[in-house]
């Protein structure tokens, strides 16, 4: 009989456009003039997620950052027009 595999550490990951320091800056100046309630999102982790991962190895973190750095398209325009707040995910 083998012994079992060690468990590996993995970590939560997903895909998502980071805006800019100073969009970001004005994202959250709109947010408290529109008095949108809920906990304020500091301006470096402030994101729109594309896709949530999941759990993933280091090894296949690995892999999708080489995927996703492999990835062309042309720059585009993005228009959000409202604001919303969403409770805390528990994933």
């Amino acid at each position: 009989m083998s012994a079992p595999e060690p468990a590996q550490r993995t970590r939560r990951v997903f895909f998502a456009l980071w805006p800019g320091r100073r969009l970001a800056a004005d994202l959250a100046a709109i947010a408290r003039e529109r008095g949108v309630r809920g906990r304020a999102i500091p301006g470096e982790n402030l994101h729109l997620t594309l896709a949530f991962i999941g759990p993933v190895t280091d090894k296949r973190l690995r892999e999708l950052q080489g995927i996703a750095g492999s990835v062309r398209a042309p720059a585009f325009d993005l228009l959000l027009d409202r604001i919303e707040h969403r409770p805390r995910q528990r994933m």
